[in-house]
């Protein structure tokens, strides 16, 4: 009975007697040699690299889970940003906590904490106008610094992530390679 095979470097269909399973026939079209397997090694081989398969399907998986949930695939490159954007939350509820302060002061003290007929109102006025803009302001630039910083952590999220997509797809065009290199076809005069 005849096995069936192919030449592991140029694709060429073979057909061999049953006794050369296991082992090394020169392909008539290349001539390289290239081993016939029995049945149970090809269902090895291909459970192998099914397996292989698996893993690099289940990397690629927990990479794109790690990138869509939001969990930092590398540490934050951005964490200054952060640190400046709570800095300014404190100074903004600082002047909010201030103005309310003083308001409070003048309307205690009925105005005799500050000086003058109109002064006081006046003072009231900006201190609580000021104070309440002050705040208002130091909150978005913080909200903006935060924001550059969670664009600037997804950004380098997604490109460590492409990055291991490209080598997991080199490694996988390797291993292609290597096991199936065409070769032109040999000319016999």
């Amino acid at each position: 009975m005849a096995i069936h095979s192919k030449c592991l470097f140029c694709g060429y269909g073979l057909s061999v007697a049953d006794e050369m399973r296991g082992k090394k026939v020169k392909c008539p079209n290349c001539g390289e040699k290239t081993p016939i397997m029995a049945e149970e090694e090809k269902a090895e081989l291909k459970q192998k690299y099914e397996a292989e398969m698996a893993e690099e399907r289940a990397k690629i998986a927990k990479a794109r889970r790690e990138a869509l949930m939001g969990e930092q695939v590398t540490p934050s490159h951005y964490n200054h940003l952060r640190i400046l954007a709570n800095i300014l939350l404190f100074f903004g509820y600082l002047t909010l906590i201030v103005a309310v302060i003083l308001g409070l002061l003048f309307f205690l003290t009925d105005g005799k904490a500050f000086v003058g007929e109109s002064a006081p109102y006046i003072l009231l006025l900006l201190f609580f106008i000021g104070g309440f803009i002050s705040f208002i302001i130091y909150k978005a630039v913080a909200e903006v610094v935060r924001l550059f910083a969670d664009i600037g952590d997804a950004h380098n999220d997604t490109i460590e992530v492409l990055c291991e997509l490209r080598d997991i797809m080199r490694s996988l065009s390797q291993r292609s390679t290597k096991t199936a290199q065409p070769k032109p076809p040999v000319t016999r005069p």
